[in-house]
């Protein structure tokens, strides 16, 4: 066993910078009130308050809203409040250590002037596809102090109108110094991106969706993947499917390929369908809808095809240097899990799924394998077999032999809860002799440490052998705040409950039935090996760099704007 650490744990870190801001209503009533207590501290003169502080500050909020909702583009009001307020925080504890040196008006105008330079940053992020219109937005809190200038304090005028275009050219300089690493390297703007994101996780609309699939479209490249269906069928009619994508249900939401064993589901219309989760990383995250309808396709197509074999063999449960496998035969067929019970891993490698393929492929008309995907662990790190491992595993199932009639029967629940997709929890059911096997396929970012162990014996007391899988669907971890594991914010009694009594139905389904099995290369738009480090590592760089030249472009700003007040 070679785990190896990957980019897809730092990218996942990033999400605990994001935060929601809070009512605009309660953030303006509270905002107001301190603004005021804070201005009258330091300059207890009202009628100044009142035009220095509390209306441009008011004031800004408002054009802010306007311009926004004239423009149509998202960016609400709540999150107004919230930047506006931190501009100020930021001015103020300036105008707060200068006002120990200098006048007033003095210290007020030069820390003022620094407003702009922090609201570009963030609307230089959300209107990144009008840049114009986030230049323009971001000057009106820097143009509202410099009317009132003309009226209060009219030799301040020109210093802080020369210190606020410094400020403004710092910003562009710092935003172009910033992000023209990541361009070069993806040809994408990491802002388009980020703000994207963010909006997504604050609102989960469509058109959201489209812009981060449409910046993953553009970093990643096209790859030929292959799609594996076990087709069981009845009387020529369909029995059941296993459907295993070599792509990976993430990376969050309904992005990319998340929600993929839901979406298959609608653009087929099969029902009675189990989409495992195969040999894939983050790294192999698809870009789009696209690739999932090129998915979805190939998985209709292998229903029309016509039984080869009616037999099955035992299921075979071993393990090789602490890692557990299960084997089973269907027909001519492999059907391989590796189980993360006792050495914990976090996916497998899709080189490594590849290798075992190929391999035992040689022995067997095709094999599929699958990660059980059901011990979650937050520190767990993705999985890479030796050659020796693979050597071993080939070894162990090469004599398996399918000498039983193949009877199986499905059955599927519904679970309504918020650790479980849309695709609740399926269940299959072989028979071998007197024999029942039961797989469990729960539609969830991973299982809770515990939970397999108690499906499992619940399980036994109706079936001789039971595996219990996670589909990995990041659709659960909308949130972005965890990972959100099946049984982290569910009773896990209902979850059994549920899985019992899909197992019942499928019990009742079991009868004679035939099988074939189909692999078919699929040309999608995914990362390549790496590529998920690759962009952890330009994230790293990229935010090493802002917080260099972050401090580094305001402190030159406010050194120029400092001479512009002191001698002007």
């Amino acid at each position: 066993m070679n785990p190896k650490k990957s980019g897809e744990k730092y990218m996942v870190s990033l999400r605990r910078h994001i935060f929601r801001t809070p009512n605009w209503i309660l953030s303006l009533t509270i905002s107001s009130i301190l603004l005021y207590l804070l201005s009258f501290a330091i300059h207890p003169i009202h009628l100044d308050i009142l035009y220095l502080f509390l209306v441009p500050y008011l004031l800004a909020i408002f054009l802010d809203h306007i311009t926004i909702k004239c423009i149509r583009v998202y960016f609400p009001l709540r999150r107004i409040v919230s930047l506006n307020l931190f501009a100020f925080f930021i001015s103020f504890v300036q105008l707060w250590i200068l006002n120990y040196f200098y006048p007033f008006a003095f210290s007020f105008f030069l820390s003022f002037s620094s407003i702009v330079f922090m609201r570009y940053m963030i609307y230089r992020a959300f209107l990144s596809e009008r840049k114009f219109m986030a230049t323009m937005v971001s000057s009106y809190y820097s143009v509202i102090i410099l009317i009132v200038s003309i009226f209060t304090f009219p030799s301040f005028f020109l210093p802080y109108l020369l210190s606020t275009v410094v400020y403004g050219l710092m910003s562009f300089i710092f935003i172009g110094s910033t992000t023209r690493i990541f361009r070069r390297e993806f040809r994408e703007d990491p802002l388009f991106f980020l703000s994207s994101f963010i909006n997504y996780a604050s609102r989960n609309k469509p058109e959201d969706v489209k812009k981060i699939n449409s910046f993953f479209h553009g970093i990643y490249g096209n790859r030929d993947v292959p799609v594996t269906t076990i087709v069981f069928k009845n009387k020529n009619n369909l029995k059941g499917l296993f459907v295993v994508p070599y792509v990976h249900p993430g990376p969050f939401g309904e992005v990319g390929g998340s929600d993929l064993p839901n979406k298959i589901e609608r653009y087929t219309g099969i029902k009675n369908m189990m989409v495992f989760h195969s040999t894939s990383t983050h790294d192999n995250n698809i870009a789009c809808e696209e690739d999932v309808k090129k998915i979805a396709d190939v998985v209709k197509t292998s229903t029309k095809n016509e039984c080869k074999y009616d037999k099955i063999s035992d299921l075979y449960r071993f393990e090789i240097n602490r890692i557990q496998y299960i084997a089973q035969i269907f027909g001519n067929y492999v059907f391989i899990a590796i189980i993360p019970h006792h050495a914990n891993f976090d996916d497998i490698e899709l080189k490594t799924g590849m290798a075992i393929r190929n391999k035992i492929s040689t022995i067997f008309d095709d094999a599929v394998v699958v990660d059980g995907h059901d011990s979650f662990d937050p520190h767990a790190l993705p999985l890479s077999l030796t050659i020796s491992d693979i050597n071993h595993l080939t070894m162990k199932v090469k004599n398996l032999k399918p000498d039983r009639k193949l009877r199986m029967g499905m059955g599927s629940v519904n679970y309504s809860g918020k650790s479980i997709g849309s695709g609740g929890v399926r269940v299959a059911v072989f028979e071998y002799g007197s024999k029942r096997i039961a797989y469990v396929l729960v539609d969830g970012n991973n299982v809770k440490r515990g939970l397999r162990e108690r499906l499992r014996n619940e399980f036994m007391k109706y079936v001789s052998e039971v595996e219990i899988f996670s589909t990995d669907n990041h659709a659960v971890n909308m949130g972005l705040i965890d990972y959100n594991p099946v049984g982290e914010r569910d009773p896990w009694e209902e979850i059994i409950s549920a899985s019992l009594k899909a197992l019942q139905i499928a019990i009742k389904d079991v009868e004679d039935a035939c099988v074939v099995a189909k692999t078919t290369y699929v040309n999608v738009r995914m990362a390549f090996s790496g590529e998920l480090q690759r962009l952890a590592d330009v994230t790293k760089k990229t935010l090493g760099r802002a917080k260099v030249t972050a401090p580094v472009t305001f402190i030159v700003g406010f050194i120029i704007s400092y001479f512009f007040h002191l001698f002007l």
